[in-house]
């Protein structure tokens, strides 16, 4: 075993971490945009999605795509009490009590993670340095700027079967550069 006081600290900072990844929901007061066709779609599966199920129910995840600025991020963490991940998976930022998750451009660079296991009412999940964890899973919220960055992060989606699943299981919203507020 190691004595070094980093060692210890790390160790301890790990095993004993407070629950830090609930979120509360951000207040946006902000005008809604003439043009909301991608908001109305967002809000229709808030709807849907974001209430309880139990085993054996799945929860569909919600990818939006549109160009940086437009605020997709506000959005999704305006929706209640969130977890949210940007840029890097960790799971020490998920908490079951959060109403969403919410993973803000997690680009191909920071590794790979499974789409399937977020649609589920259980899933075993892991990261770096981490031990796995059972988690209720909780309705997802993808957030990035384009398709081919959101799909190089799914491990698991592959081929025609792969794009089926995503077909029946992901809402996709493309906004573009339309803005989901706007400023008055």
């Amino acid at each position: 075993m190691t004595k070094s006081w980093n060692s210890i600290r790390a160790y301890a900072e790990y095993t004993y971490k407070a629950d830090a990844g609930l979120l509360p929901a951000i207040p946006v007061e902000l005008e809604v945009p003439e043009y909301r066709d991608h908001v109305e779609q967002a809000d229709k599966w808030f709807a849907e999605e974001v209430r309880p199920k139990g085993p054996g129910m799945r929860h569909r995840i919600l990818v939006i795509e549109g160009e940086t600025g437009t605020g997709k991020t506000a959005y999704a963490r305006s929706k209640g009490k969130h977890s949210r991940m940007c840029n890097v998976w960790n799971v020490a930022a998920l908490s079951e009590d959060a109403d969403i998750w919410i993973l803000d451009d997690m680009v191909s660079t920071n590794g790979k993670y499974s789409l399937k296991a977020l649609s589920q009412y259980e899933a075993d999940f892991t990261g770096r340095y981490q031990r796995v964890k059972t988690m209720k899973v909780r309705p997802t919220v993808i957030l990035g700027n384009s398709r081919a960055a959101i799909t190089k992060c799914w491990s698991d989606i592959e081929g025609e079967e792969g794009e089926a699943w995503v077909a029946r299981n992901v809402e996709w919203v493309y906004s573009g550069g339309r803005p989901f507020f706007v400023f008055p």
